[in-house]
């Protein structure tokens, strides 16, 4: 009776969560409606706190540094993987590496964090005069493995590089190499090595021109982002306003239907299992 009563739990929280995201996008079309279409970087005072839609070809700082690890960076966007290597849970003798998941519900969103867990890491970036809200590109994919790090990219924090020997992944650690798993007798040798970390870089490399639109709130020089605006805040190209606009809001129904659909489903199972348990 107790996993039924779970399964109605988990069922009506994400059919809520998905009537809720379908609610909310009458509101979120008009305020993409009502933005300002802006396309030759150029900043008005009239503007000011005003939802813009900016397009326009990124202009990155690079390279930039690694707040955390100091690492210098030759790409404009990069996600740095954090992970720490722990005794698997109810096992005798196996480790692994866990991944050090970032707050994103912090201020900055989990992007550029301090602290030496994972994190999206954005250069500065403007587009035209705009200087752009790092948070703004925190869904950007960076999905390229940066593979030919140097010890010229390593900043004062004394890291060394390690190719892993099961794939072509570079990691970075404080420490000797550690394998990636190790079952059985050969732990022994790693157990003092628990909670060690190490680090790695996926990265934003695509070749073409960094056209993007994005969407946020102008700030005097700045575009922030709209924290009161659950869409995808950046897509790849030049688009116009109602392109940008059309495009959120279908993702956004989408996504708010299947959401419900999964909710729903959910719950049918857990009526269905609760019949046949009467039975």
């Amino acid at each position: 009776m107790k996993k039924i009563i779970i399964l109605i739990i988990v069922g009506a929280l994400i059919l809520g969560l998905g009537i809720l995201i379908l609610v909310e996008q009458p509101g979120i079309q008009k305020t993409l409606e009502e933005a300002v279409y802006v396309d030759d970087g150029k900043i008005k005072s009239e503007n000011e706190g005003k939802v813009i839609i900016l397009a326009g070809t990124v202009e990155p700082e690079l390279p930039f540094k690694d707040p955390a690890t100091e690492v210098t960076i030759p790409y404009f966007a990069a996600y740095r993987k954090a992970e720490i290597f722990s005794h698997v849970k109810d096992t005798d003798y196996e480790y692994d590496w866990f991944v050090l998941g970032g707050d994103t519900e912090s201020d900055n969103k989990g992007v550029n964090t301090e602290e030496l867990s994972s994190s999206k890491l954005i250069a500065p970036i403007k587009i035209g005069d705009y200087n752009i809200d790092p948070r703004i590109f925190k869904e950007i994919e960076t999905i390229d493995k940066w593979k030919d790090i140097t010890e010229d990219d390593l900043g004062d924090y004394e890291l060394t590089i390690h190719k892993s020997k099961n794939d072509d992944t570079t990691y970075l650690s404080e420490d000797e190499y550690i394998p990636d798993v190790i079952e059985g007798y050969k732990c022994m040798k790693w157990q003092d090595q628990v909670d060690k970390t190490r680090y790695s870089y996926e990265v934003y490399a695509d070749k073409g021109p960094l056209d993007f639109t994005v969407v946020g709130v102008q700030q005097g020089d700045w575009l922030m982002l709209a924290d009161d605006l659950d869409i995808s805040y950046i897509k790849k190209g030049i688009h116009s306003g109602e392109d940008f606009t059309v495009d959120n809001v279908s993702s956004n129904r989408t996504m708010g239907i299947g959401i419900s659909g999964a909710g729903a489903a959910i719950l049918v199972l857990a009526v269905y299992f609760l019949f046949k348990r009467k039975k």
